[in-house]
């Protein structure tokens, strides 16, 4: 039986035997970890968020494998207001990350919220619903002055 570890030939310590079946394996499976990690962490970052509106109800999502979306009711917006900055936030459930805030969040002034935000991309979109807020925004300016058209209706 070949030994799963062995004496590195050049430096201290010991390395995997990849001529060993065992060894193999867990070569292969380190591979597939950290492409999976890979493949999670880099399919996050692409998100971008979007706004649909068909009929009475509204969606707003993010894309990519970790997206998300909220529908809420057309006939439930009490107010549409544009917003030059977006409020200090602190997560409760969502993503955030470097280019994509999407899920709950605690928005200062404004309490817990709905955000679905390109980050860095102003202006933001806050929807006020008789059951709580959205923050949101396009990839663009120009797609969230549209956003803005369609919800202020």
């Amino acid at each position: 039986m070949e030994k799963l570890f062995v004496k590195k030939k050049i430096g201290v310590g010991y390395t995997i035997n990849t001529k060993a079946r065992g060894g193999m394996a867990i070569v292969i499976a380190l591979v597939i970890v950290v492409a999976a990690f890979l493949f999670v962490t880099l399919s996050g970052i692409t998100n971008s968020v979007s706004l649909e509106i068909n009929g009475n109800e509204a969606r707003v999502s993010t894309s990519g494998f970790l997206g998300r979306s909220y529908t809420f009711g057309v006939q439930d917006i009490e107010s549409v207001t544009l917003l030059d900055r977006l409020p200090q936030t602190g997560r409760r459930s969502g993503m955030s990350n470097g280019a994509v805030l999407s899920g709950q969040f605690d928005m200062d002034g404004y309490g817990r919220s709905r955000v679905y935000v390109n980050r860095g991309v102003s202006p933001y979109i806050m929807v006020e619903l008789a059951n709580g807020r959205v923050f949101l925004n396009g990839r663009t300016p120009e797609d969230t002055m549209r956003y803005y058209a369609q919800l202020a209706r």
